[in-house]
């Protein structure tokens, strides 16, 4: 047995969604649940205060879209700098909140964009 197991099941929880997904979806879902719990993941999703997204330009009201229909997060605000748009999306409290960042333009470069490309092509 692994040191890093938990007590955590994340399968205790109740799925909340508009509509219903497929079997495949579920089945895999049930099977990153439970990795997840297994690896300790679970315990710490506590100690996070946000997770940071970087989408390409243009893909961003997309991506907000599905995360709001698909899970319980709900947009708060955008905020613009000059280089990027920062949106936020919550939970409550006490859950981790989403951050999506999107560049404005194609041509800047940035760190995550840099490592996205090495991690994409490498």
């Amino acid at each position: 047995m692994s040191p890093l197991l938990t007590n955590t099941s994340s399968l205790s929880y109740p799925i909340h969604g508009d509509h219903l997904q497929s079997a495949f979806f579920n089945e895999y879902l049930h099977r990153l649940l439970e990795e997840r719990d297994e690896l300790g993941l679970s315990d710490k999703i506590f100690e996070i205060d946000a997770m940071m997204l970087t989408v390409e330009p243009g893909n961003a009201i997309e991506y907000i879209g599905e995360l709001c229909l698909m899970s319980s997060y709900y947009y708060v605000h955008t905020q613009e700098s000059a280089s990027h748009w920062t949106h936020i999306l919550r939970i409550d409290d006490n859950s981790p909140d989403v951050i999506i960042r999107e560049v404005k333009h194609d041509g800047i470069r940035g760190i995550f964009r840099s490592l996205n490309e090495v991690l994409s092509y490498g």
